[in-house]
């Protein structure tokens, strides 16, 4: 299978004023609470070979996301632990682009 190079559109610099300088892939997402608990703006690493989101217990809370009746979903983690976490789903809005996603706690 020959090699297809990907080009990404509007794509941020490493290093630029965008992502703050960080020669990492960073950016500011917003993560949406229910109607009438507001949004949490985060920046966040972007890990596109993720699974899932991955929020600290803190958006939960400032969003009224009951995370103790939220199903635990079994996650491996980096380091190869395996963890039983609360999961849901949230709408985020990542550089204009708004989408519903699996976010674990």
């Amino acid at each position: 299978m020959p090699f297809i190079p990907v080009v990404y559109k509007r794509r941020i610099r490493w290093g630029s004023r965008e992502n703050r300088r960080y020669n990492r892939p960073m950016s500011w997402i917003t993560v949406h609470g229910s109607p009438g608990f507001g949004d949490q703006d985060i920046f966040a690493l972007l890990d596109t070979g993720a699974d899932v989101l991955m929020l600290p217990e803190s958006v939960a809370h400032t969003l009224s996301i009951d995370i103790a009746n939220c199903p635990k979903e079994p996650i491996e983690v980096a380091s190869g632990a395996h963890l039983k976490l609360p999961q849901t789903k949230v709408e985020v809005t990542l550089r204009g682009r708004r989408l519903t996603v699996d976010a674990i706690f």
